[in-house]
C-alpha cells in the first residue's frame, strides 16, 4: 500500500463507492454532499471551494473518507483497495 494522501479526489472515492457500496448515491446541498448507501447517510463531505463547485472532481480530505466509509458501514478491506491506501476498521 502506498502512504496516505491529505486529499482524495471525488473521482477516487466515487469510485471506490461504485464497487463496494453498490447503489449509493447523493445530493449536493448549499455547502456539503450528502452521501446515501443503504438506511445510512453521510453529511460530511465538503463541496469544496466555492470557486471550484463547478468542477464534479475536487479535492476531499481523508479524513472525511474515512468517516464516509464508517458511517456508511463500506467494508474497510475493499476501501483500501478501490483506494489503494490503508483504512483502518473504524475505532
Amino acid at each position: 500500500m502506498s502512504s496516505t494522501p491529505k486529499v482524495v479526489q471525488w473521482k477516487h472515492v466515487a469510485a471506490m463507492l461504485d464497487a463496494c457500496a453498490k447503489g449509493w448515491s447523493y445530493e449536493d446541498k448549499k455547502h456539503r454532499r450528502w452521501v446515501y448507501f443503504g438506511v445510512h447517510s453521510c453529511k460530511l463531505i465538503p463541496l469544496g471551494e466555492h470557486g471550484k463547485r463547478a468542477r464534479q472532481n475536487y479535492e476531499v480530505p481523508t479524513g472525511k473518507v474515512r468517516n464516509l466509509i464508517w458511517t456508511l458501514g463500506v467494508g474497510a478491506a475493499c476501501a483500501t483497495t478501490a483506494l489503494g491506501f490503508d483504512i483502518p476498521e473504524r475505532p
